[in-house]
């Protein structure tokens, strides 16, 4: 309510109000485009997808690579203890032949070990 030079009555006094006079409004701060803000959150959600793909990708691979390790591993072990059985099987088949070998020479009389 604007007032210039008004009157006001209290009880049985009366006394000037000052005129009334135009008080600046604060500027509101300049609000960015609708297009600017879009276009900062379709960016800020493809970082994160590519953020979060990123690390799918890291986390597949390393699972990947620990899978291969374990197979490889797990291929070496088998390889290893089918060359020790392959290793007592031939122990085993020398000490069979040296046996019967140092048998039959004995039955015959015969030194049983090999002289050139």
């Amino acid at each position: 309510m604007s007032m210039k030079n008004s009157n006001d009555t209290i009880g049985n006094r009366t006394r000037d109000l000052p005129a009334c006079s135009v008080v600046p409004q604060p500027t509101a701060p300049p609000r960015a485009p609708v297009v600017v803000v879009a276009v900062v959150v379709v960016v800020v959600v493809v970082v994160v997808v590519v953020v979060v793909v990123a690390v799918v990708v890291v986390v597949v691979v390393v699972a990947v690579v620990v899978v291969v390790v374990l197979a490889v591993v797990a291929v070496v072990v088998v390889v290893a203890v089918l060359l020790l059985l392959l290793l007592l099987i031939i122990i085993i088949i020398i000490e069979t032949v040296s046996v019967r070998y140092k048998f039959f020479c004995d039955i015959i009389n015969l030194d049983w070990q090999l002289s050139i």
